[in-house]
């Protein structure tokens, strides 16, 4: 059985007290309290129309003026873009993976600097070590892709740069030797009738 001493003090509340804290309200209540010195929530202010955020640094910013992550707007840009500037300044290290293409999937994904990657470029004329032609297929219906980077499977031996037909060509058959003089052989038996 529950006694009035049991039940909070706050005006209209019904829960528990918090016998934990020794205290006369609830847990609610008593966190209240403690942060806005009432038993209410003070209300916040709304921002004004068209404005996203207000910055610290930088006052009232626009959506167009904001860094959008996930969910919400978290950081003004010209902020983000000087903490940006400070992190490459402090991890000068850091900033050297961006100089390397990552081929392949897990567990078989190797990394090629784009200095390597543009000297096999110029070796093969930008052309495809295979079919000699250059890339055709559009990334996102806009630019050309760049050239595949065919390796050998397991080790981080590079073959040459190819075109992405010729690549999934090879891949398809396994890079097996065998399949592919199979193939030749088809190719040229079928053309002869």
């Amino acid at each position: 059985m529950t006694i009035k001493s049991d039940f909070c003090r706050a005006p209209d509340c019904t829960r528990l007290r918090d016998k934990k804290q020794g205290s006369s309200l609830c847990v609610m209540h008593r966190v209240r309290r403690s942060r806005y010195k009432s038993f209410d929530i003070p209300l916040r202010p709304g921002l004004p129309e068209g404005i996203a955020m207000i910055c610290i640094n930088h006052g009232e910013r626009t959506i167009n003026q904001v860094y959008k992550s996930g969910t919400k707007y978290n950081r003004c840009l010209e902020c983000k873009k000087i903490s940006y500037q400070k992190h490459i300044k402090n991890n000068p290290n850091k900033r050297m993976t961006r100089n390397f293409y990552f081929v392949g999937k897990p567990p078989n994904r190797i990394k090629i600097s784009k200095i390597h990657y543009d000297e096999l470029f110029k070796q093969q004329n930008g052309l495809c070590k295979i079919c000699n032609k250059p890339e055709t297929m559009k990334h996102n219906n806009k630019n050309a892709k760049r050239l595949a980077v065919d390796h050998k499977k397991g080790t981080e031996k590079i073959r040459g740069l190819l075109c992405q037909n010729c690549n999934v060509g090879i891949g398809n058959l396994g890079d097996s030797i065998e399949l592919l003089k199979s193939a030749i052989k088809y190719l040229e038996e079928s053309n002869t009738d």
